[in-house]
């Protein structure tokens, strides 16, 4: 159980949800974010499907009568479960990291660079010339042992499945051979023409600065989302988990130039489309910030609350209403809730529908499940759950209303400011 101090906990001595994993093909990244810091595994909830990966949510505290409700997880990558997938797994993470990506790009403007001096200078040297060529010729093999490594890394189907990767392969294949022949045979100052034709052909690289864009802006948006758990499956890669089966947090879908490096807006609605069509409905809970919900077909439900703030407990109590309604009008209804990156704000209104579910005895183990399915440790430590703290208090008072006053706020008691006393100031004096 990882607290929100980036820590782990021993179970024995916390009252809090089992968590555990159940495959014979184990999605790893999953697997480790569900393991102390001691190795030790956690209790193994039994369902009878083998071979599918299972994240378990306790719907009671941890006294030895609760009942674990074991789901699946759709965003598991089974490919992670042999050695070679995960090794797969962790070499894409090189690829498209922001800061390969822009050494990449920074490659290929050196090698259009050279390519344009060569084609410029009209006075002809064999030396130069041979420079030239070789110089080309590192490019073309680093740029080839690139696209190789990505085809590696993603696997041929996921490789060609995307245009802009069969661009790259073709276009950098084109530019090795051309480079190898005239790098190779010596064709002499009488086949000059023929060497400058060689040299137009190869301007197809030019091609890549547009391809490359695509890789770039991946790796921007992996490097904001940072270890948040990502989905990465059936063409997509967005910065979105799965909490449940039928609960989705991800970060602000975005247009223009915030779609660099966040969730694009059309990505997200074709996604929902594709996997719950006519069945889900989302919940925008940013105050700064909205969007034309045609989108997502009108199905969006606004709750304002500022950034690093709290909701109202009537605005918890009308979003569980609503999320309940929604869910009992179809068993196939999912939620999709966002805030601008998908933790805080997003994070206090799911753990508050988790507890009102009675998915979880407490707050705290509601909070502990949602930070544990947003983190992915195969990336970083950081924890990507609820941090601040009023929002942690907050799930904490629903906790409080849904038990002692059965759901209803209690009635307001005014109270008279008397005194304000500020202490511990002296050190920054």
């Amino acid at each position: 159980k990882m607290n929100k101090y980036q820590t782990f906990e021993n179970e024995s001595d916390q009252e809090s949800p089992a968590i555990a994993v159940e495959s014979e093909h184990l999605d790893a990244s999953l697997s480790r974010s569900l393991k102390p810091a001691n190795g030790t595994s956690l209790p193994i909830a039994k369902s009878k499907t083998v071979g599918q990966s299972r994240f378990v949510e306790n719907p009671g505290e941890n006294n030895g009568d609760s009942v674990a409700v074991v789901i699946s997880d759709p965003a598991e990558l089974e490919e992670i479960a042999t050695e070679v997938g995960f090794l797969q797994f962790q070499l894409r993470q090189i690829v498209e990291h922001l800061i390969f990506r822009v050494f990449s790009l920074l490659l290929i403007v050196a090698d259009i660079s050279v390519l344009i001096a060569a084609l410029a200078l009209t006075d002809k040297s064999e030396k130069r010339d041979k420079a030239f060529e070789i110089t080309a010729l590192c490019f073309v093999c680093y740029f080839l042992l690139e696209v190789f490594i990505r085809i590696l890394a993603k696997g041929a189907r996921q490789f060609f499945n995307e245009w802009f990767n069969v661009v790259d392969l073709v276009v950098v294949i084109v530019s090795f051979i051309v480079t190898v022949i005239y790098t190779s045979v010596d064709l002499g100052f009488g086949y000059a023409k023929l060497v400058v034709a060689g040299r137009l052909i190869r301007i197809v690289t030019f091609i890549r600065l547009y391809t490359e864009r695509k890789h770039l802006v991946k790796g921007a948006r992996q490097m904001v989302s940072q270890n948040k758990r990502r989905y990465q499956k059936d063409g997509f890669d967005l910065d979105l988990t799965y909490v449940t089966e039928r609960v989705i947090a991800m970060s602000f879908p975005s247009r223009g130039k915030m779609s660099l490096y966040r969730n694009p807006i059309k990505a997200i609605a074709r996604f929902l489309d594709f996997k719950h069509k006519d069945h889900y409905k989302v919940y925008n809970l940013c105050s700064e910030k909205t969007y034309d919900d045609t989108y997502f077909h009108g199905r969006v439900e606004r709750f304002i609350i500022d950034d690093h703030n709290v909701p109202s407990i009537n605005d918890m109590i009308r979003f569980v209403k609503n999320v309940r309604e929604w869910f009992n009008h179809d068993k196939n209804n999912v939620i999709a809730v966002h805030c601008k990156g998908g933790k805080g704000r997003t994070g206090t209104m799911i753990c508050v529908w988790l507890v009102e579910a009675g998915l979880f005895g407490s707050a705290e183990a509601s909070l502990d499940y949602f930070g544990n399915r947003r983190t992915d440790l195969s990336k970083s430590n950081k924890f990507q759950g609820v941090e601040t703290p009023s929002q942690n208090r907050y799930v904490g008072y629903f906790q409080e209303v849904k038990e002692k006053y059965n759901g209803i706020p209690p009635e307001e008691v005014p109270l008279r400011l008397r005194q304000i006393k500020i202490t511990a100031l002296a050190a920054f004096i």
